[in-house]
């Protein structure tokens, strides 16, 4: 696999490493995958790198391609976070879309990126499609599910019982999600980050976990290949049918539903000044959205926000 540094990634595109997908010779599901040691963000050499390609129609990046790295410095979350972890514990990769439906249907890609880790941790967790659905893990501690909008939780099984920790009740995030157009491009990056092999004291935050702590024995690269087959197969369903072929399975997936909630509309950066939505989560809209019912029993559709005081009822 040859590896670049990142700012040829952004300044070099014309001299692609391309390799075919799986089937081919290869070990990866992407159209192209480029590694390398260290870079501040993959979200934002692929930003740019995309933004540098010319007009003529050929993409050094194609559709569905990866960049992944071993250490990610200056991750980039919503509302301008940065997400910082040790070297090589994470599976930090980011992947362009060029999607073929309307712009107006590009932000439920976050969910389909969220089912697609979904679906990979199970696997790699070996828990059933079943298990998943219902929260009921055979043979299992925990279960993966979708905290809307962008994360990736691991909640108990069923009779297994955690202290809850504010904001986050049961649940333990394990990976994160960022979706994002291309400027003047009709393209997107889909930045993930999931937590690989952290110990409990490397976790800077007490609702955080990792597939180690979850008892997998795994690397990052494996679980950036797990991630990237799911992702491939769902973005083709996406691609073919929209959101309402997914729209059941990210529903049965979402955590989120079925609790009391508290959603900060400024994404926690001022933005909504201050608006805060209390009410049970009841729903997720057709159009990805989440449905709340407040409890003068007004139903608001929310497109974005951070969600915190999660509890089942």
């Amino acid at each position: 696999m040859t590896r670049q540094a990142p700012h040829d990634l952004a300044h070099d595109p014309s001299q692609p490493t391309t390799h075919p997908p799986d089937g081919a010779g290869v070990d990866h599901p992407f159209a192209r995958l480029v590694e390398v040691a260290r870079t501040g963000s993959t979200s934002s050499d692929l930003v740019a790198a995309v933004q540098a390609e010319g007009d003529d129609g050929e993409h050094a990046w194609p559709h569905l391609s990866a960049l992944r790295t071993d250490h990610q410095d200056a991750g980039r979350g919503r509302a301008g976070r940065v997400w910082e972890t040790p070297p090589g514990s994470s599976a930090t990769f980011s992947v362009v879309l060029r999607p073929r439906r309307p712009r107006a249907e590009w932000p439920t890609l976050a969910l389909v990126a969220g089912l697609a880790v979904v679906t990979a941790v199970a696997e790699l967790l070996r828990v059933d499609a079943d298990a998943v659905d219902t929260g009921r893990g055979a043979g299992t501690a925990v279960v993966p599910a979708l905290k809307w909008p962008n994360d990736v939780v691991l909640r108990p099984a069923g009779g297994v019982e955690i202290e809850d920790v504010p904001g986050w009740g049961d649940s333990r995030k394990l990976a994160g999600l960022l979706a994002e157009a291309v400027p003047g491009r009709d393209a997107v990056v889909l930045g993930i980050g999931v937590n690989v092999t952290q110990d409990r004291a490397s976790l800077a935050v007490p609702w955080a976990t990792s597939l180690a702590l979850a008892g997998t024995d795994v690397t990052a690269r494996e679980v950036t290949l797990a991630v990237g087959r799911a992702l491939v197969a769902l973005v083709g369903e996406w691609d073919d049918g929209g959101f309402a072929a997914l729209h059941p399975r990210v529903a049965a997936v979402t955590d989120t539903l079925g609790r009391e909630v508290a959603v900060d509309l400024g994404l926690g950066d001022g933005a909504g000044g201050g608006a805060t939505l209390t009410g049970s989560a009841v729903a997720l809209a057709p159009d990805g959205r989440l449905l709340v019912r407040t409890p003068d029993g007004a139903t608001h559709a929310v497109a974005a926000g951070d969600v915190t005081r999660a509890r089942r009822r």
